[in-house]
């Protein structure tokens, strides 16, 4: 992750740490797509040290405020509102985070190696999803929304449906935001 910020850890504001969420809910074992959780976005927090060994994409459903993501002593300062879309590379860690602004919750949705290998034979060696943040792509929004109504019924749709949202999904990300894929599409925002 690059940090386009000296500022020290001192410098941003801070009240006591608390320990590592919990998700407020995560997706059933009769899911049978990849690992999703709903996270609550905290109001005013900072946690240490966070690492993610798979990569993973999360959306903001509610909630909005500024955060600033610390790793080697330097920070970066990003916002967030809901609807906004962020992609997160395998082995991504932070030294410390810290959260700002009013609360809400945030759908992520891990994609595990093993599950894009199996799913996407041609692309799953290759799969390499970049970090990049405060994103608009009201498709994939929808995709993973849709992903996690159908998780909190346990797939109620079936298996079929199911593969093909996380295909779907998958597909975008190879298409729009995968390494090596080439340029990134009009479509997105920075």
């Amino acid at each position: 992750m690059e940090f386009d910020s000296d500022q020290e850890y001192a410098a941003i504001p801070a009240p006591c740490y608390v320990p590592p969420p919990e998700p407020l809910m995560c997706s059933p074992e009769t899911w049978r797509g990849p690992p999703i959780r709903l996270w609550c976005l905290p109001d005013d927090a900072c946690f240490e040290a966070t690492y993610q060994a798979e990569a993973h994409v999360a959306v903001s459903l509610s909630g909005r405020g500024r955060r600033w993501f610390g790793l080697g002593g330097r920070w970066r300062e990003l916002s967030t509102t809901p609807s906004m879309v962020e992609t997160y590379q395998g082995g991504f860690q932070l030294d410390r985070s810290r959260f700002l602004g009013e609360a809400g919750e945030i759908i992520d949705i891990e994609l595990p190696a093993a599950m894009v290998a199996r799913m996407m034979p041609s692309e799953g060696q290759a799969f390499n999803l970049k970090t990049q943040h405060e994103l608009c792509d009201p498709t994939l929004e929808g995709i993973m929304r849709a992903m996690w109504l159908e998780a909190q019924t346990g797939s109620l749709r079936g298996p079929l449906y199911t593969e093909g949202l996380t295909i779907a999904l998958l597909g975008l990300l190879v298409q729009h935001r995968h390494a090596g894929s080439g340029e990134r599409k009009a479509l997105f925002v920075p």
